[in-house]
């Protein structure tokens, strides 16, 4: 088949059809389930009558089901089809997530959280960065932020709807309802995948291989290195960033319990995690933007800034008005961990490098974020205050900081 010309007139490049398959996959994977799973906890550990620490440990288990099949699930995707291997990962990822409403055990809860963290492994954090990577030359970064901001706005639109129908038809109905949701998002997003590549159907990444990189990004061929000794050596600071970014996505979460410790109305601390979702969105549409606009390490530096402001406000304006505000700009921690992190590893890496570094750095994404609600309430319960909680979250934006300047001196 004959490559795609670069000056073919009006047709839609294959690249564009690849992104909407990866915002459906996003939508389904983050957004149904994983930004929805918040509104079964209350009625699950009610009914069953379980303590909601003992039960979210389900999250833990994903994290460390997705940590240990993703060099399996990886191989699985390289050498069958995509459509075959995305199929039977979201069959396994939407099943278990819909068995959820047969069980009644903490055995079994943690049982399939275990196998919904193998199947969502291929599906959550590597095979949208890759192939956005693999396909787009041209508009990477705002082809990265619009397939992340599905995932948020899945998660606005989800939540109402399946607290309706718990409220209706019971939480058990409301899983099997999330998992049939999620699987009619996944399977069309899996049929649209024709190919890893480009090359392997004759086509070319949207902006060619032979016109100039937009401003600020790397060439992915002769100004990279491609020392395997280099390679590992960079990854250590990638896989810091990767770690910390992914704790500190964790703290949002805890945004209703902060109000709560200072005194503010259960409706306060609602309102500061919608805040934060507003920030989550809002941010991912402007991390994209300025990586093509400014490059890939002043785009992640500012971004870190922008969470160290936030914090820093969640102290300095507890109780204040001002609370809101920083609540949004906090809102920016979840996507650092989903956004920069690739962007990150494919500034840094050749093409084909990236292809092998990026599943390490989503063996600890998933494991870091899955940890991270329980890192940070155990951060809190060694003083029973968040101040110094935020405190070390400011922290790790540092570290993360760091980790980024010491990679591109590396580079």
């Amino acid at each position: 088949m004959k490559k795609q010309r670069l000056d073919a007139p009006v047709r839609l490049h294959y690249a564009w059809v690849i992104l909407g398959a990866c915002c459906l996959m996003q939508s389904a994977i983050l957004g149904v389930v994983q930004n929805g799973r918040g509104v079964f906890y209350n009625a699950v550990c009610t009914d069953l009558g379980l303590e909601i620490s003992a039960f979210t440990l389900y999250s833990l288990f994903h994290g460390i089901g997705s940590f240990l099949s993703m060099p399996l699930t990886v191989r699985f995707f390289n050498r069958v089809h995509p459509r075959i291997s995305l199929i039977a990962a979201a069959l396994v990822f939407c099943g278990a997530t819909a068995l959820m409403g047969s069980v009644s055990s903490l055995p079994a809860f943690w049982t399939l959280g275990f196998l919904q963290g193998a199947g969502g492994s291929l599906l959550v954090f590597f095979v949208c960065p890759l192939l956005i990577s693999n396909w787009f030359r041209k508009h990477y970064g705002m082809a990265m932020g619009l397939s992340a901001a599905f995932s948020g706005l899945a998660g606005v639109l989800i939540n109402p709807l399946l607290s309706a129908v718990i409220e209706q038809a019971g939480w058990r109905t409301g899983y099997r309802v999330q998992g049939l949701l999620a699987f009619c998002l996944a399977l069309p997003a899996a049929l649209l995948i024709r190919s890893r590549q480009p090359e392997e159907v004759g086509l070319t990444r949207l902006g060619g291989d032979d016109e100039p990189e937009e401003k600020g990004t790397i060439s992915q061929t002769a100004e990279k290195p491609a020392d395997p000794a280099w390679e590992k050596r960079v990854l250590i600071p990638v896989m810091i960033f990767a770690l910390f970014a992914s704790i500190a996505n964790a703290y949002c979460q805890h945004f209703a319990k902060y109000a709560a410790t200072i005194g503010l109305a259960p409706a306060v601390g609602a309102l500061l995690v919608s805040c934060s979702m507003a920030g989550n969105i809002g941010s991912k549409f402007m991390i994209g933007a300025l990586n093509d606009r400014i490059g890939t390490v002043k785009t992640l530096l500012l971004s870190l800034l922008t969470l160290t402001a936030g914090f820093a406000g969640m102290i300095l304006f507890a109780g204040n008005f001002l609370l809101y505000p920083a609540a949004t700009l906090s809102g920016i921690c979840m996507p650092i961990c989903s956004l920069c992190i690739p962007m990150l590893a494919k500034h840094l890496y050749t093409a084909e490098a990236y292809r092998r570094i990026y599943p390490k750095v989503t063996m600890m994404i998933t494991l870091a974020s899955s940890a991270g609600i329980t890192i940070v309430s155990l951060l809190y319960e060694i003083w029973y205050s968040y101040l110094p909680v935020f405190l070390i979250g400011i922290m790790f934006a540092a570290i993360c900081a760091m980790c980024v300047v010491v990679a591109e001196r590396q580079k």
